[in-house]
């Protein structure tokens, strides 16, 4: 294709696994912090070790309920089997369980996300309060990031696609992504919301790399290829960070 080079397409790749970077770095800190928020809630509310019961859950039906509890019990006793097989077997030779303080550490996001929509009603709404907003975006708000952990984790190009599931915004974040609605800068918006009392210093740097990221590829890419609008610093610095 004429005017089109394997340096810029280099360039591009390069500034999409720097981009992929960024993104992977704040997906971590907010998986961080929605461990620690559901691990305090159930904790505190069910036990340590209430999350092995699958009563403390609810599904549209029991037998999900029951289905679906087994499935994240499964896949969370796996990897701390493969862990604490040694510390933590009984003379049985049987493995004993872990406070969910601990088996939250093995939760991957999306399992974390799974887990998060069998619990009560009123357990979402009160994780929702933790973080100052509804239930329902918190939850919308899950699966999105989810699926964006899935598409950094298999490499997948970030800067001028849509997201695979696009999340619900607060109104005066729709605004700032109405011209270029589901793409990143929506995820970068709602981790923002998640953030916002946890972290100041980590994501004032996230978005100083952005900024640079951008900068320094001004020439072949524009922030709005991942739906950033012009003044996309304003609304991701705004108030409480700076």
């Amino acid at each position: 294709m004429e005017g089109v080079y394997i340096e810029h397409l280099y360039q591009i790749f390069l500034f999409d696994c720097r981009l992929r970077s960024i993104t992977r770095d704040a997906l971590e800190m907010v998986e961080l912090q929605m461990k620690s928020g559901i691990s305090a809630l159930l904790t505190e509310k069910y036990g340590p070790f209430g999350y092995l019961n699958s009563n403390n859950f609810a599904a549209p039906s029991a037998d999900q309920t029951v289905s679906r509890h087994s499935s994240i019990i499964h896949r969370c006793s796996q990897d701390i089997v493969h862990h604490y097989d040694k510390s933590h077997k009984t003379h049985s030779n049987i493995i004993q369980p872990v406070p969910f303080s601990i088996a939250v550490e093995y939760l991957s996001f999306g399992t974390l996300n799974e887990l998060y929509k069998i619990m009560h009603k009123q357990d979402r709404k009160a994780l929702a309060d933790r973080f100052g907003y509804k239930s329902e975006y918190i939850g919308s708000w899950l699966s999105a990031l989810a699926a964006l952990r899935n598409m950094c984790c298999h490499h997948t190009i970030l800067f001028n696609r849509p997201l695979k599931k696009a999340p619900k915004l607060l109104k005066e974040d729709k605004t700032a992504s109405a011209r270029y609605p589901g793409k990143l800068f929506s995820a970068f918006l709602i981790m923002k919301r998640l953030l916002e009392t946890a972290n100041q210093p980590f994501w004032i740097d996230v978005c100083q790399r952005l900024d640079e990221a951008f900068a320094q590829n001004e020439s072949l890419i524009h922030p709005d290829c991942a739906g950033f609008p012009e003044d996309w610093m304003g609304y991701l610095s705004a108030d409480p960070f700076l």
